[in-house]
């Protein structure tokens, strides 16, 4: 893969944006103090979620997510941070536990979910708008791409592995059709909602989970490849 992706691609971290239940962020001064945890004495620290995904900003005021992430009914309540980093982290002091500290500027409250598409012949993704603009400083909204994908092309994933800071994760495209594309990235709980990029950096599609069912027409893998897939954005 190009310098040029992996440089398109880290940028694009900073568009995703994490959704922490309301009731877990607690303000402190200009600061949002989250409490961290570890599933094993021996795991990294990260955050408690109910529901693992992961958004990205696609307008100063909208982000998109996977529509299975959200309940089926109203709005989620959680609010979308933005700049979730290892960095973030701050061990036990002054009678606090371990937490995360992230800027009050940079945590988003629901106004409303605008559009939900959920579907085997509709796709699987979600418009929500925010209750502000998110500031440049803060995140720049990403674009979608404006050509259809090839197959083989490389792609990356930038999210939020269940309840980790965001990472990223590289691959290629498997097979695509009108509202479905698969791809190779192994991505497990929290990476539903990831923005699937191509090589400059535009949104090809919103990630949602395991390939299931059969093969796409346009297809053309050897078997045993695990397939994944994501909700094609147009």
């Amino acid at each position: 893969m190009s310098a040029d992706a992996r440089r398109c691609w880290q940028t694009a971290t900073r568009a995703c944006a994490i959704p922490i239940p309301r009731d877990q962020v607690h303000a402190r001064g200009g600061e949002c103090l989250v409490a961290a945890w570890r599933p094993r004495a021996d795991a990294a620290p990260r955050i408690l979620l109910s529901a693992p995904s992961t958004a990205f900003l696609v307008s100063p005021r909208h982000v998109m997510t996977a529509a299975h992430a959200l309940p089926p009914q109203g709005d989620p309540d959680v609010v979308y941070a933005f700049g979730y980093a290892a960095d973030t982290f701050r061990a036990a002091e002054r009678g606090l536990p371990a937490y995360f500290e992230l800027r009050a500027a940079s945590v988003f409250r629901v106004r409303a979910v605008e559009r939900r598409v959920l579907g085997v012949r509709e796709g699987d993704c979600a418009l929500i708008e925010l209750e502000r603009d998110v500031p440049a400083d803060v995140a720049v909204p990403l674009t979608f791409a404006s050509r259809e994908p090839q197959l083989g092309e490389p792609i990356a994933l930038a999210g939020c592995a269940d309840g980790q800071p965001v990472a990223m994760r590289d691959g290629s495209v498997l097979g695509f059709d009108a509202i479905w594309l698969d791809h190779d990235v192994e991505a497990g709980p929290g990476w539903s909602g990831a923005p699937v990029l191509d090589a400059q950096g535009g949104v090809l599609a919103t990630h949602t989970g395991t390939a299931v069912g059969a093969a796409l027409a346009a297809s053309a893998v050897a078997g045993g490849v695990r397939r994944m897939r994501g909700s094609r954005v147009v």
